[in-house]
């Protein structure tokens, strides 16, 4: 069968080079196979020069495309069935970006191979038929050194994904957030935000699920909305979306923010939007700096600000806390797993409800909360912590611990939830909240 490869390249990537998953795994994937054609078809790029697709500007895109998702602590951004729980993972071959900087002599894959490997060119070959296969490094060196690279913030509007970059001189940090579609392999999970900074990853996503299948650990917790750093509405899941809409970007000298929002994923609203900002730091180079986190909902009765931090411990200053002796954040008659709001007869992937049913462990506020508190969670065996200071006035907190997939070596046994919510006083009213965080 003949493959009209110009005409996927063309009409299935979108603009930042990216297929149509949403897990970078899974785009990645595209690349490798693609790559395969590439290879195969390059005997033949001297009598057919449209064969060779390393002269295709959309090709070459789709192998670049990746090093924009790259974050501090040598991990690329978790989004969907994508890596582990907060465990560092590149996607990615230093092998291959060799290969593509010899093929083409694009400084940007020089630049790739570099970070791939560490941040080193140490080690570096070309491919046993080159004629000087050790001397790729010393070019790659070069590229290195005449770029000077430092980390970058980026806003991919086809994918749908921004991240802000900064450091301290010493460390490197970044804000990242997730409006790209949540199907094909994606989690319901638009505006979802991540955290990385000394090394860590500060909020991590869940990951790959504990099996690809139609289980309810994965339709009912670890696609779903509330076991990501975003809002849920009214108890229940997102709908499926290809994206959200950028509103703004900005990268100035002390201030990067990026804002967003996501008509689609809870069709009842008029509003479902997100904005992130990181503060201080000049040209995000040198000074303290935070992240300010604002998250705007209106329509719908209920909304939930769900927010978690590293694996370690979290402990809460400024709200009384009371312990539920039985039962899942879904209430004390609902055993760990087990849906108070789903059909029986209907398959795991069709559930819509709370996910509450996965959170075990639970504190609940003892009363409406005004004004500030505070949650910090520890790095386990490090001395890096993570506040989130929350401002404003809610009808209850509570905290609860999610279960990661359970069988995926290094992933944490839980990571402790806050959950902050708002209810509807007047039955005719819209419900509107605005959940402000600085982290």
């Amino acid at each position: 069968a003949e493959l009209n490869l110009t005409a996927s390249l063309v009409n299935d990537l979108d603009r930042d080079g990216f297929g149509d998953e949403a897990a970078p795994h899974y785009n990645h994937l595209w690349t490798q196979m693609f790559r395969r054609i590439a290879d195969a078809a390059a005997g033949a790029a001297a009598d057919y020069p449209e064969a060779d697709l390393y002269r295709h500007p959309f090709f070459v895109k789709m192998l670049k495309a990746h090093r924009h998702l790259i974050l501090p602590g040598q991990t690329t951004a978790a989004i969907g069935d994508s890596g582990q729980t907060g465990v560092p993972e590149l996607v990615g071959e230093v092998q291959d970006a060799v290969d593509d900087y010899e093929r083409t002599g694009d400084p940007d894959f020089a630049l790739l191979a570099w970070r791939l490997n560490g941040k080193s060119w140490d080690g570096l070959r070309d491919s046993l038929f080159s004629e000087d296969p050790e001397g790729v490094a010393d070019r790659i060196r070069t590229e290195v050194q005449k770029a000077q690279p430092q980390e970058q913030s980026v806003h991919l509007g086809g994918f749908g994904y921004a991240a802000l970059h900064g450091t301290d001189g010493e460390s490197e940090r970044a804000l990242w957030m997730y409006y790209g579609r949540n199907d094909r392999h994606g989690h319901r999970d638009t505006l979802n935000i991540g955290l990385h900074a000394f090394g860590f990853d500060l909020a991590p996503d869940l990951g790959y699920p504990e099996h690809a299948d139609n289980s309810p650990h994965r339709h009912h917790w670890v696609k779903h909305t509330v076991s990501h750093n975003t809002v849920l509405v009214d108890r229940s899941m997102q709908r499926n979306s290809l994206g959200g809409e950028p509103l703004h970007y900005v990268c100035g000298r002390t201030v990067r923010m990026f804002e967003a929002h996501a008509p689609e994923v809870y069709p009842h609203t008029s509003m479902y939007r997100r904005c992130a900002a990181s503060i201080g730091g000049e040209d995000g180079v040198g000074g303290d700096e935070y992240w300010v986190d604002f998250f705007r909902v209106a329509g719908g009765r209920e909304h939930h600000y769900s927010f978690h931090g590293p694996s370690g411990e979290a402990e809460v200053r400024g709200v009384e806390l009371v312990a539920q002796p039985h039962g899942t954040a879904a209430g004390p008659e609902f055993p760990y797993g087990v849906p108070g709001d789903a059909d029986p007869q209907d398959s795991p992937n069709a559930y819509r409800g709370s996910g509450f049913h996965y959170l075990t462990n639970v504190e609940r506020s003892a009363h409406a909360v005004e004004g500030v508190f505070a949650a910090e969670w520890r790095v386990p065996s490090s001395d890096v912590r993570l506040r989130a200071t929350m401002l404003g006035s809610y009808d209850e907190v509570m905290f609860a611990d999610g279960i990661p997939p359970r069988n995926k070596p290094g992933n944490p046994p839980r990571l402790r939830y806050m959950l902050v919510s708002r209810a509807a006083k007047d039955a005719d009213a819209e419900l509107c909240s605005q959940f402000v965080a600085v982290l």
